[in-house]
């Protein structure tokens, strides 16, 4: 298969013919409604998708899809009925054929992990109209749910996206993991339906990466913070230093100025974008390594066409961009601040927050603090009294594996140091009280609700799709006429 990019200079010139240009045209002119609508505005012998043992241009790409789409097995079996197709394909190459051939409007994918077993409760929901894909995630609850999106959501936000990421037509970006995962799936669609090309990675293997970025002459990556960081150290390793890359994207918000720095030691031409966001709202704000700082909350500005502003210590966000039935003010849990010019902070989310002695400590804060120290690499910092629930479980990880690892272990909330043997002796019971005192407050809200059911009020705080609170009654619930249509 012939590579149709060449690179001259720092751009890439892509050769087509007059007619293929002019077919381009034509396609990009008419109303997009599906991601093989996308694929199709492209040449089809440009080169799509590129994975350790597979190569797609579009035309395989949409053909494969097709062809998948001419036995839909389950469409029969659900007798027409619009529904979820669930896909848990074990690579990336077949999860992404299967997403492009079941988003037809009738069908609604959904990728899932290939190890995960989806409960008969989810299996039987039915999507709203308006969804074009569904995204399975736990949030913070541990339950299986479904977010649905419309097509246009992500779609429409891909042009504004790629610009910030330096993505998109004529671009080569290389990423790695299931699309299974919100942000892996997200930025593989924003490429293809630009007319880019996907290098990616099934394996967890940094060297194989280095390989295939080499191979491919990849200008731009995509991994989150600790995977960057294994290729940053197999390029040093190595002394290799790589001139192409142009665009390094990552979504958290764990890195730091210093450290933006060194990864210019082996990619001098490749500028870091940090983005926070969320699986309910999309993208909410960005930062440019060169605009980070040594705190490592730091989490930029809002993207274009986004509103974000901190109401009572939380992000608020208003966008368009979001799940359907998230509403114009979306509040998620996450805890935030801005400073002087008006850039935001993340601070964690509502169970990172510890209160010590009446005062709100970030757990993100600590691990910032902890990284500090000579020869921390990474940290993860959780208040006691979660983990302490399980008091057999924590007495294992407290009394004998971070012992045999040689990890020493801090609960701040508690004063416990396991340096210190004499702060530690009291640790077990107080992993028992914990897990007393959490069924016991259990009991308690158990009560508490059912009280409130038997009495008629609402069990939760934000009312289902296709209701909203009376202005006049905030307990009382009224028909959202915008949404009832939905509905009926």
């Amino acid at each position: 298969m012939v590579n149709l990019k060449a690179q001259i200079g720092k751009k890439f010139y892509i050769k087509i013919s007059k007619r293929q240009e002019l077919i381009m045209k034509e396609i990009q002119t008419q109303r997009i409604n599906t991601y093989l609508d996308a694929l199709r505005a492209y040449p089809p012998e440009w080169e799509a998708l590129i994975t350790e043992k597979e190569r797609y241009t579009f035309g395989e790409l949409i053909e494969a899809a097709e062809r998948v789409r001419k036995h839909p097995k389950e469409i029969e079996e659900k007798q027409g009925k619009r529904h979820i197709h669930w896909i848990q394909e074990p690579t990336i190459a077949h999860q992404l054929i299967q997403f492009l051939a079941y988003g037809d409007g009738n069908t609604v994918p959904v990728i899932a992990p290939s190890d995960v077993k989806i409960s008969d409760e989810l299996r039987d929901v039915i999507p709203p109209e308006g969804a074009y894909m569904g995204v399975m995630t736990s949030g913070t609850s541990g339950r299986q749910k479904v977010l649905f999106r419309s097509f246009e959501s992500w779609h429409d936000f891909f042009k504004l996206q790629n610009k910030i990421f330096k993505m998109g037509e004529g671009s080569i970006t290389f990423m790695q993991g299931s699309l299974a995962f919100t942000g892996n799936l997200n930025l593989y669609m924003a490429q293809l339906a630009s007319g880019g090309s996907v290098v990616a990675a099934d394996s967890f293997d940094p060297r194989l990466w280095k390989r295939m970025i080499e191979a491919e002459q990849a200008t731009c990556v995509y991994l989150i913070p600790v995977k960057l960081r294994a290729l940053r150290r197999i390029y040093e390793r190595e002394q290799a230093v790589n001139y192409r890359i142009i665009s390094f994207v990552s979504g958290s918000q764990s890195m730091g100025g210093a450290e933006a720095v060194q990864f210019k030691k082996a990619f001098p031409e490749a500028e870091i974008t940090l983005y926070y966001g969320a699986s309910e709202l999309n993208y909410i704000t960005y930062i440019h390594g060169s605009e980070m700082k040594e705190d490592t909350t730091l989490v930029g500005r809002a993207f274009p066409e986004v509103d974000v502003w901190i109401e009572n210590d939380h992000f608020h966000v208003k966008t368009r961009y979001g799940i359907l039935g998230i509403g114009n003010d979306a509040v998620i849990g996450d805890c935030g601040h801005t400073d002087a010019e008006g850039l935001f902070y993340f601070d964690g989310r509502d169970d990172d927050i510890c209160n010590i002695n009446g005062r709100k400590v970030s757990s993100l804060r600590v691990e910032e603090a902890v990284r500090t120290f000579p020869g921390v690499a990474e940290t993860a910092v959780k208040a006691v009294h979660e983990h302490g629930r399980d008091y057999l479980k924590v007495g294992f990880y407290t009394e004998v594996l971070f012992v045999e690892k040689g990890v020493r272990f801090i609960a701040i909330n508690n004063g416990i140091d396991s340096a210190n043997q004499t702060d530690s002796d009291f640790t077990p019971f107080l992993n028992i009280i914990n897990e007393w005192y959490a069924k016991d407050t259990s009991k308690k809200i158990r009560a508490v609700m059912k009280s409130k059911g038997e009495a008629g009020e609402h069990l939760c705080t934000n009312p289902p799709y296709g209701y909203m609170k009376d202005p006049d009654n905030k307990k009382r619930w009224i028909v959202d006429e915008a949404a009832a249509h939905c509905l009926e």
